[in-house]
């Protein structure tokens, strides 16, 4: 949630993101309690991935999660890494449901207001360029042609160093600020 977060600050740097996706296999380690040194955004964030903002339609949106989460389920030995996490998106998933449905609910979150995503609507997203090539099960955000896609160059771990830095102190996100709001196992 934390790199999310960042990710989504540092885009309001650029052209502006409505939400941000973060798969958890991006993220290698955790934050401990204490302070947070330059070195630690780069053991959370070893990859040197940079931000790409993508625009979407809510079913594209919807598409891209489910694709994540179908290609996790396929095989969940070696494939936990696609498991979304985001800033400014809340959702249920439910590992049984049929391919293609397991994301549920999914809505827009912030400021303590909750507005379902709208399939025609159009959304600004941050996601890094991993993700952005399709990588990890993220197969439809791949599909984004050049004109729906721009690329900021802005390094990942920087931009959780910058995030962290402004913050000052950071705590785990409460429970209705999380991301996924309910999860059922396959």
């Amino acid at each position: 949630a934390l790199v999310a977060s960042a990710m989504l600050a540092a885009a309001k740097d650029f052209s502006g993101a409505d939400v941000s996706l973060q798969n958890g296999g991006g993220t290698r380690s955790s934050i401990a309690a204490g302070d947070f040194k330059v070195g630690d955004a780069f053991n959370i964030l070893p990859f040197r991935n940079t931000l790409v903002i993508l625009d979407l339609t809510g079913a594209e949106l919807v598409a891209a999660l489910n694709a994540a989460a179908d290609f996790m389920v396929e095989a969940p030995e070696t494939r936990t890494g696609s498991y979304p996490y985001a800033a400014g998106l809340r959702w249920k998933i439910d590992l049984s449901a049929p391919a293609g449905q397991r994301v549920q609910a999914l809505e827009l979150w912030a400021d303590g207001q909750a507005a379902p995503v709208q399939p025609d609507a159009r959304y600004r997203v941050v996601v890094s360029d991993y993700l952005a090539s399709g990588r990890d099960g993220y197969t439809p955000l791949g599909q984004r042609l050049a004109e729906r896609r721009a690329d900021t160059a802005r390094d990942m771990a920087q931009a959780l160093i910058d995030y962290v830095s402004a913050q000052g102190t950071v705590v785990a996100p409460a429970a209705a600020d999380r991301s996924t709001q309910r999860f059922v196992a396959r």
